[in-house]
């Protein structure tokens, strides 16, 4: 997206750029720096980002995995084979994609995954424009 400034003033008294980073790193620590942080949109939309991507990962990974249970029931081996084939596509694709949020995060970069980008922006209410 293009640098904005997220230096601005944090209430958490952390470098926002540490504070966006570490959402990634620790869900645990992205929902509560969300919470939490009410000045910093950098550190807001970076850490609601973050959160949106874990959950995204889990619904696939529990759709993926019991559709291929229910697949390998019905029409043998292979269907599971293929099912956790698409698992390992999933898994390295969000594997990437926190990758990159992470490290536009730790360099001060407004980064939009697809889909997920788009939802933290309006639910996070920073309304963010790149420069």
């Amino acid at each position: 997206m293009g640098n904005v400034s997220p230096l601005g003033p944090s209430s958490i008294g952390m470098d926002p750029k540490v504070s966006a980073g570490l959402g990634y790193l620790i869900l645990i620590v992205g929902l509560i720096f969300f919470f939490i942080e009410k000045q910093n949109r950098f550190v807001r939309f970076h850490t609601l980002q973050a959160v949106l991507l874990a959950i995204s990962l889990f619904v696939l990974f529990f759709v993926i995995i019991f559709a291929g249970i229910a697949a390998a029931f019905v029409n043998g081996g292979l269907a599971g084979l293929i099912f956790s084939l698409g698992n390992l596509v999933v898994w390295v694709g969000g594997f990437i994609a926190w990758l990159v949020g992470m490290i536009n995060a730790f360099q001060g970069k407004y980064f939009k995954l697809p889909v997920i980008g788009d939802l933290a922006e309006r639910w996070s209410g920073t309304g963010i424009v790149a420069m």
